[in-house]
């Protein structure tokens, strides 16, 4: 076995062991080239690293997003990590901690994951000296019971979302999109949402999503529908605004509830890593659900244990993991 950064000449054998590894997604090629090819950082997709096989078969990845991030309001290059896999009859071989340490020894810009399994964290912290800084939450609302006979298998375009929600407005093309260049929040660790990374998770995705964004400033939010258990549901993907002014994300969240009842879906999902947006979503009646997806980062920042522990630290949201994206 052996261990290499990615280029192009894999690309097949990548998609082919994709597809092994996850039979139940129908859209592994697509999903691949959305997240290596059309990304802002796509020119470093060699930052991906792959083991070979002495046929020179695919028998494990680890694969990243290049991006950036802001703490204390200045910005940092950075790696999110969003899958580590290795074929499951080699996964006795310590392949994965063989993946980890070469990222270890070769990749030197910070790192985070979110939602990863608790081998593969115990894993990160031995290997990558990763830290816990918080947690995603998952929480749903029931918006209307009585829409569910009106969103059984209920695929709506994003042509049919209204034009206008509240002080917000759909926007139709990448120019309409803001081109934030500094932190929402200064006093927190946010992820970069400039248009080059809005143009890309939301007009190039394999899915259809719908950005509203604030005639006053450059607050947004995002939705997109799925449909679980033949119930279409609209899940608020992301959403940005200084957590400082009390009513922002208030007002985000009440336009979003508005869309879902405008398109006459009867569930609302969203998620949350801060504790006054946990706050906000509870008292419109959403309720935690499932199991909160731990946030990691392999840089010491033990000096922030307070607002860790206080989950006032990191902001997050579906768009910056890949659950979404799988769902």
């Amino acid at each position: 076995m052996v261990i290499k950064d990615f280029e192009m000449e894999y690309w097949d054998r990548l998609v082919d062991f994709n597809r092994r590894m996850y039979p139940s997604r129908k859209n592994v090629a697509d999903l691949q080239k959305f997240r290596m090819l059309y990304c802002p950082s796509s020119e470093d997709m060699h930052l991906n690293a792959i083991m070979l096989d002495d046929d020179g078969e695919i028998r494990a990845q680890i694969l990243y997003t290049s991006t950036g991030y802001y703490l204390r309001g200045e910005k940092n290059e950075c790696l999110w990590g969003y899958d580590l896999v290795v074929e499951p009859e080699f996964r006795k071989m310590n392949y994965g901690l063989d993946m980890l340490e070469y990222m270890r020894d070769y990749r030197k810009l910070p790192f985070f994951a979110a939602g990863i399994n608790e081998t593969a964290l115990k894993l990160e912290k031995i290997i990558l000296k990763s830290r816990i800084i918080g947690y995603l939450k998952k929480y749903v609302k029931i918006v209307n019971p009585l829409f569910v006979p009106l969103a059984i298998d209920r695929h709506i375009g994003v042509d049919r979302f209204p034009d206008r929600v509240g002080c917000f407005r759909k926007a139709t093309d990448c120019e309409k999109l803001p081109d934030r260049q500094t932190a929402y929040n200064m006093d927190l660790i946010e992820f970069v949402r400039d248009k080059a990374f809005l143009s890309w998770r939301f007009f190039k995705a394999p899915y259809p999503y719908a950005v509203y964004v604030s005639e006053e400033g450059t607050d947004y939010f995002v939705v997109r529908t799925i449909v679980r258990q033949h119930i279409t549901a609209l899940v608020l993907v992301d959403y940005r605004c200084s957590m400082q002014r009390t009513d922002a994300l208030s007002g985000i969240i009440d336009a979003a509830i508005g869309l879902t009842k405008k398109l006459r879906l009867p569930l609302l999902i969203s998620a949350s890593s801060l504790a006054d947006a946990d706050g906000e979503f509870e008292s419109k009646g959403f309720k935690a659900v499932g199991n909160h997806r731990p946030i990691t980062m392999n840089r010491n920042v033990d000096s922030e244990k307070e607002k860790i522990d206080t989950r006032s630290f990191v902001f997050l949201t579906l768009a910056d993991s890949d659950g979404e994206i799988n769902w």
